[in-house]
Order: C-alpha cells, then sequence, then structure tokens
C-alpha cells in the first residue's frame, strides 16, 4: 500500500507537469483530441500561472490542513512570538527560494520537452549536497561524489543539442531548468534548518512550514503582477483557470500522498519511489502528448534517476 501511495504521487507530480506543458503549447491528448496552448510563452505568463497555481494550492492547503495535522493554524500563530522570530525568517528564506524555482521549472516547461525541463531540475539533489559540504562543513563521502557524477553526467546527455531544437529555445529552456534546480537545492538546504531539529534552533512540522511558503511564494508573485505584460484572449481565460486548478489539484495529491507514503515506508524508500519523477515525467508525457526523445537522452533520464535514488540511499542511511 505504501508503495502504491507513493507511485501514486509520482504520478500525479509527471501530470502536473504534462498539464504545465498543455497549457503552453497546442498538442494532440492521446491521440484523440487537441488541447492547450492557451497561453504564450514568456516570463509574465509563467509568472502568472504559478500565482495561480499556488493561489489555489494555499486555498486548498488551508482547508485540509487541520485535518492533516489538526495543531496547523496554532503553530502559525505561534510563529509571531520573539523566540521563534528566527525561524519565520528562515521561512520566509525558503519560500523566496520556492519562488524562484517553480518561476524557472514554468519557463523550462514552455520552451523544452516536458521530460528534459525535469530531468535538467532534478539536477537539485546534487547541488543539495554540494551546498551541504559547503554550508555545514558535511564533506560528501567519495560514494556520494561518484553519485553526483552520476547525476551530472545524466543532466549532460539529457540536455538537448542545438540541432535539435531552436538556439533561442535551447538556451532558455535548458538554462531556466538548471536553474530551477540550482534554486531547490538552495531551497532544501535552507528548509532542513526548519524541519530538522538542530540544536538551539527552533524547528517547524511540514504542514505550516509549506503553508508559509505558499503564503509567500502568492505575496511575490502578487507583487510582480503590475509588472507583467498579460497577453491572453478572453475565451482562454476559463481553460487556462481549469487546467491551472487541476494542476493544484494533481500536485496537492501528490504531496498528502507523499506524507502518507513515508509514514508507511519510511524516508529511504519513499525517496527511492519518488526518484523515478524524471522517468515517470518522460512516460507520461510520450503517452498523453507523444513527446519522444532522442536515444542519449533516453540515457540521460535513466542515469539522473538512478543518481538520484542512489542520493537518496546515501543520505538517509547512517
Amino acid at each position: 500500500m505504501g508503495i502504491a501511495l507513493i507511485l501514486c504521487s509520482a504520478i500525479c507530480l509527471a501530470l502536473q507537469n504534462v498539464i504545465i506543458k498543455l497549457l503552453f503549447s497546442q498538442e494532440s491528448v492521446l491521440g484523440l483530441v487537441t488541447l492547450g496552448g492557451w497561453v504564450l510563452p514568456s516570463l509574465s505568463h509563467s509568472l502568472l500561472l504559478m500565482h495561480m497555481r499556488t493561489l489555489l494550492m494555499t486555498g486548498l492547503l488551508l482547508t485540509i490542513a487541520p485535518w492533516i495535522h489538526p495543531t496547523t493554524f496554532h503553530e502559525l500563530r505561534s510563529l509571531q512570538q520573539p523566540q521563534y522570530q528566527p525561524l519565520f525568517w528562515r521561512m520566509v528564506g525558503t519560500g523566496t527560494l520556492l519562488f524562484l524555482s517553480l518561476t524557472f521549472l514554468y519557463i523550462a516547461i514552455s520552451n523544452a520537452t516536458t521530460g528534459i525541463a525535469v530531468t535538467l531540475f532534478f539536477i537539485h539533489p546534487a547541488v543539495t549536497v554540494l551546498l551541504a559540504w559547503l554550508a555545514w562543513g558535511d564533506r560528501p563521502t567519495a560514494l556520494r561524489f561518484a553519485i553526483v557524477g552520476l547525476v551530472l553526467g545524466g543532466v549532460f546527455l539529457a540536455t538537448p543539442y542545438s540541432e535539435q531544437i531552436n538556439q533561442a529555445t535551447l538556451w532558455i529552456g535548458t538554462g531556466a531548468a538548471i536553474a530551477a534546480g540550482l534554486s531547490f537545492g538552495a531551497y532544501n538546504i535552507l528548509a532542513q534548518s526548519c524541519l530538522q531539529p538542530q540544536a538551539g534552533k527552533a524547528t517547524c512540522h511540514p504542514i505550516p512550514f509549506t503553508v508559509v511558503n505558499f503564503l509567500v511564494t502568492v505575496l511575490l508573485a502578487s507583487l510582480c503582477l503590475p509588472l507583467l505584460q498579460i497577453r491572453i484572449m478572453a475565451d482562454q481565460w476559463l481553460p487556462a483557470w481549469v487546467a491551472t486548478f487541476l494542476c493544484a489539484i494533481a500536485t496537492l495529491t501528490a504531496y498528502v500522498l507523499n506524507f502518507y507514503g513515508i509514514r508507511w515506508l519510511g524516508a529511504v524508500t519513499t525517496a527511492l519511489v519518488s526518484a523515478s519523477n524524471p522517468v515517470m515525467t518522460c512516460l507520461l508525457a510520450w503517452l498523453v502528448i507523444g513527446e519522444t526523445l532522442q536515444g542519449t537522452q533516453g540515457i540521460g533520464v535513466m542515469l539522473v534517476a538512478l543518481g538520484v535514488a542512489a542520493l537518496s540511499v546515501t543520505t538517509h542511511t547512517p
């Protein structure tokens, strides 16, 4: 049951990646109907859609949070107390990094193949290992160095070449995906200081932590809205909102399933199964919208998945 929950979580995350692609690109869905392309790829539209999704996810999470973690609102109110102010500002920092990571990921998916964008984004576990070394002196073992090299090698193989797509799209999509992975790697480091017990530092449960992260992301995106150049036809708003709502449902469902999966399986097995996300995204993108990969890109995706799984084992095993 635990493995089934985590696999469903990975499928939900892959599905939300495919939905994001449909927002920006018109595709043949299951070879039956042509959908998508409601929003033109641009920085402004990426910020807008990310704002819409996070706004919906925040509302949904606030609705179900008392059911998942009954003391959520009490813990959020306690952040106003002086002793929790350092924790609060660290959480604001993680929310800011999450905002950057999501924005870059939207730009990446809108300008590159869905599976490749997600695979390049999964450079973040390797980034986290290296940043932990710089931040806390947690020097990786020789094995971890080798695994980081495996992940980076997979990213190199998965990166599309200029002859496969136009040069502008190559630089924008690839660069944004890597920037998303770098931002999320930094997010992981700061999040650890908020979630894991440390001497002299207050910590937080994952549910109120996520609520604060989403609220910060919504606030930053809202501040950017007056600066955005939005060019969406009136009849495109409804399908864009519907797709964004489905994306929010898929993402939040994945989060909840992962939360319960950890309870059933533990962190190591959960992380191992979750490492299938790049492969799952490529598979779902192929089945649903017919996206294909070059031979070396497929090898790169598999190497990244194997590397992420191996890093999960070495990270959670004493």
